[in-house]
């Protein structure tokens, strides 16, 4: 779930980009945790570069929050980037 502010460019990007870095990263078979880490700082990057690469005239200042909740097996392993909040129940 995310939560954009600024405009739609930062949110547009997570939900097209996010969880492919998620799964794409090494560690998401063996250790999830890590690659939620590694997932979430790599989509950070890339925007970022996204932005810088469309020059001044056309810049991004969007941004985003976000829950991410990830089930592997019996496990669930929940992320949360800046004030987004979310409820899970059973």
């Amino acid at each position: 779930m995310y939560d954009g502010h600024g405009g739609n460019g930062c949110v547009n990007f997570l939900r097209d980009n996010l969880h492919q870095f998620i799964v794409k990263d090494e560690n998401f078979r063996y250790n999830p945790r890590d690659a939620l880490k590694n997932g979430i700082e790599l989509a950070e990057r890339s925007f970022l570069e996204y932005c810088q690469s469309k020059g001044e005239e056309l810049a991004d200042y969007s941004g985003s929050c976000a829950v991410i909740v990830l089930i592997v097996d019996d496990t669930c392993y929940i992320a949360n980037i800046g004030d987004c909040r979310a409820v899970l129940s059973l």
